[in-house]
């Protein structure tokens, strides 16, 4: 009976203790990441994408990125990333006022460029260090 009392004994303060980890998600922790992107001063960014790639002195850590609408993203710690350097990409799919019909559904949409220079996205010179104070990170990208 002593054996049966001290297994479930172990067993609910595993339970209890996995429980309160307070990660929704596997391996190290994460940082939670937020921000806004304007363009020359101005919140003319309306849809795009940011990536923070870890840099080489970063070892294994994550990865993160996503969505930017209204100039604004923001990821959970969930989808966040590790502590450490991070290169991070920004492109703007920048509206062109043209509009084409998508061949398979008919459908009018609005033809979009890429409206940032290299050097904000493909050769990205832009670094931060996860995390920050707040976790916050905001970025007035010129285009002139």
């Amino acid at each position: 009976m002593t054996r049966i009392l001290i297994a479930s004994m172990a067993l609910l303060l595993m339970t209890a203790v996995i429980g309160c980890s307070g990660k929704d998600y596997e391996g190290e922790l994460r940082h939670s990441l937020a921000g806004n992107i304007t363009v020359d001063g101005e919140d003319v960014f309306e849809k795009g994408t940011i990536s923070f790639l870890p840099d080489a002195t970063n070892g294994k850590a994550r990865p993160a990125g996503g969505e930017v609408i209204d100039g604004k993203f923001e990821f959970s710690e969930g989808m966040g990333a590790n502590g450490g350097s991070y290169r991070v990409q920004i492109s703007w799919h920048k509206g062109t006022g043209k509009f084409a019909k998508d061949p398979d559904s008919g459908e009018e949409y609005e033809v979009r460029v890429e409206g940032l220079p290299a050097k904000y996205n493909t050769k990205s010179e832009l670094q931060v260090t996860i995390p920050s104070e707040d976790n916050r990170y905001d970025f007035d990208l010129k285009t002139k």
